[in-house]
């Protein structure tokens, strides 16, 4: 094959070998796999999503399951006097 040109778009521009029917082919079978490479790419980001989407609903379901309201996770807000001491009255 001919050396590369340039690229442009991720296609690669090769310099012509002479032989029409040849580089017609080369370049329609470049665009091809260029072409499944973009819709492979695009497969494994939606099986990746997928993935994704049925591990967060396994957790959501899990967590249904254990009772886990989200206000047992938040601690109760300090109180005169307590935690931190007494608080100043800002009046």
């Amino acid at each position: 094959m001919g050396k590369c040109k340039n690229r442009r778009h991720g296609r690669h521009r090769f310099h012509s070998t002479g032989n029409e029917a040849f580089d017609q082919y080369r370049d329609q079978t470049l665009k091809r796999l260029e072409e499944e490479q973009a819709s492979f790419r695009k497969f494994m980001e939606n099986l990746r999503a997928a993935k994704d989407k049925a591990e967060f609903d396994q957790f959501m379901d899990s967590r249904e399951k254990r009772g886990f309201d989200d206000t047992d996770s938040v601690p109760p807000a300090p109180t005169r006097g307590t935690d931190f001491g007494t608080m100043p009255n800002p009046a």
